[in-house]
Order: structure tokens, then sequence, then C-alpha cells
């Protein structure tokens, strides 16, 4: 028998190929979860701050989750420079309503010790790959006994180091507020040798580890009512674990991908295209599935993983032929005749012509 290389193989490979990226976990990180990120958060399970409206005696003060319209604001990071004289501020109080973390002022007489820390805890569950970041803005003349830094854990193992900002003493930085007014001030912090300014900027850096839960640490020591740091948009980014509830591939995707899978197997597996040339009998050459000396193209159904099917010539005996070996059938038709439908033709076998 000519054994000849199947030509449906390179399809296959490429259609299991394709079947595996469908399946496969995006590899662009997504958004796990979130706080302060226009106002609202994604699956946050914990906050905790023992300092939210802790600092009654003056408005100066601060060490919470502020909210335009909502919670009252200093002057200090209020940016009101639009609407009369101002020289300071983080928040344009025209339009910026969407909440954020405010640090002003937290050595302060209800709070002598000087440090203050809050915690956010996330869920992180079948994710990987995880990373995160955060929108500052700062502004003011820090002093070096000023610091404010954030450390990570996951399933309350050892805290890892994220952010910390400090103040560069050898620098000035340029303060531009709404309405075009411009200010150098000295001091200004810094993180990873970036200058802050009143304008947020994201910064970001990888979580190492993984886990069910992730918990954010920010601490701040900080002495001044005339320095002011504000923070955002807290997101925790990776890849969720194929077959997640929240990373399943969209119903389009599955449909495409159940859709070719049932077309290739019907086309390829349960029919195959057979085209046979026998040697010829009687002089006459043996073409499938018909007596007339031309070719044409059988379909034949799949039984028990083999592919079988009745040949029929004129005045020739029929002849069944398996991909495994070929042999006589105990038949013979008349000139120009076919077959049943359906012809037993071994034991076991079953064909369709």
């Amino acid at each position: 028998m000519n054994n000849r290389p199947n030509a449906n193989a390179p399809l296959l490979r490429t259609f299991i190929f394709l079947g595996l990226i469908t399946l496969q976990p995006l590899s662009h990180a997504e958004l796990i979860a979130f706080d302060l990120h226009n106002s609202q958060s994604h699956r946050l399970i914990q906050y905790n701050n023992p300092f939210q409206n802790a600092f009654t005696h003056s408005i100066d003060d601060s060490f919470q989750v502020h909210q335009l319209g909502v919670s009252t604001i200093s002057s200090g990071l209020l940016d009101t420079s639009t609407t009369g004289s101002d020289s300071l501020g983080l928040i344009n109080a025209e339009d910026d309503f969407d909440s954020f973390f405010a640090v002003q002022d937290v050595d302060n007489p209800a709070n002598t010790k000087g440090h203050a820390t809050a915690s956010w805890v996330f869920d992180i569950s079948a994710a990987t790959n995880l990373s995160l970041s955060l929108d500052i803005a700062a502004m003011g003349d820090f002093e070096l006994s000023d610091w404010f830094r954030w450390d990570y854990a996951i399933d309350n193992l050892t805290r890892q180091p994220l952010f910390e900002l400090r103040s560069d003493q050898t620098k000035t930085q340029a303060y531009q507020l709404a309405s075009g007014y411009s200010t150098v001030i000295n001091d200004p912090l810094s993180l990873n040798n970036q200058l802050l300014n009143n304008h947020f900027q994201t910064f970001s850096s990888q979580l190492f580890g993984q886990g069910s839960q992730l918990e954010l640490f920010f601490t701040a020591q900080q002495n001044g009512g005339n320095e002011v740091l504000a923070f955002r948009n807290l997101e925790v980014a990776g890849q969720l674990q194929p077959f997640n509830s929240a990373s399943v591939p969209s119903p389009s995707t599955l449909s495409l991908l159940l859709l070719g899978i049932v077309w290739f197997s019907r086309r390829h597996f349960k029919f195959a295209r057979i085209k046979k040339l026998l040697p010829p009998i009687n002089g006459k050459s043996l073409i499938p599935n018909t007596g007339l000396n031309r070719s044409e193209t059988l379909r034949v159904k799949q039984y028990r993983t083999t592919y079988n099917t009745v040949l029929h010539f004129s005045n020739v005996p029929a002849y069944c032929i398996l991909i495994s070996s070929p042999f006589t059938s105990a038949f013979t038709v008349s000139p120009g005749a076919y077959l049943p439908d359906k012809t037993s033709c071994a034991s076991g076998f079953s064909t369709y012509c």
C-alpha cells in the first residue's frame, strides 16, 4: 500500500495551536483590585485607619480619605487659585471631585508620636504576576525628618518595601496652580530620583509572590501645615489564572472556538475524503464508487478509528479496502451497478457510500 503523508496533519496542528492560544490567559495585565479609583473600590476586603477624623483640633491636620463636597478639606490641600489668591494646593476646588488620601501635619497635639499608618487588604486570589500603582502629588518645603513609605505583605507574610519618599534638600521644584500661577519651593519630595509636584504622577512597582490577600501599608511621618501630600488610584494589576470566573474568555471567543472544533471534527474525523486508484484488474482501472474510468471523491464514515470503504467496479469483484490491509469481498456486481447504501465489509466494520 502507498503510504502518503496525511495532508490534513498541518491543518490539524495549526488548529490545535490556535485553540491553545485562545485558551491561554491574556498576556497583558488585568486590573485585579483597586481603591480610590474614581471614588470607587473593587475587591477591597478591608480598609483600616485609626486616624480617620481623629485630628479634630485643626482643619490643617490630616491623615485620611477626603472628597470634595463630602468632607471638610484644608486650604493647603485645595487649589482655589482660579477664584482667589492661592499659592498652595493639590486638588482643584472647581472640578476635582474624586476621593483621595491626604497627609498634612501628622505630628500634632492629637498624635504626639509623629507618625501614622493606614492599611488596605485586597483580594488577589487566583492572580499572578502582580504589580501595584498609585498616583501621588505633593507640594511644600519638606524637612529631612519627613518621610512617606508604602509596604506590602501577601497572606500575612513578611512585609516588603514598595515606595519611599524623602525630601531632596539639594533641589528646588516649580509648581503651577490651576490659575497658571507658578512658584518655586525648596526641598521637594523625591521618589526614585523623580521630583514630585502638585500634579498627580503615576508610580508602579512589581509585587513579589502570590496568595489570597494583599495587605498594603502606608506610613507617614511629617510635621508642618504648609507641606501636603495626596495619593489616589491604588490599583493592583496582574494575570488571573485560566478559567477563573473573572477572566473567562468572552462568549464570542468561546463560540468561535467551539464552532471550529465541531466543524473540524465533522470534517476531518467523522468523514474523510479518500481518493484511491487500485492496480488494473481485467484491463480496467479500478476507480472508487463508480464503474467508469474516472476518479471520484468518496466520503467515508469513520468506524472504530479505522477508515474503510467499499470499492465497486465493472465486471470485477467488489473490493473492501481498509487502511491497514486490503482483501476481497465475497460478492460481485454488474457493470455500472452500485452496492447498497450499507454493505458489510468485514466483521465489525460498516460502510456508507
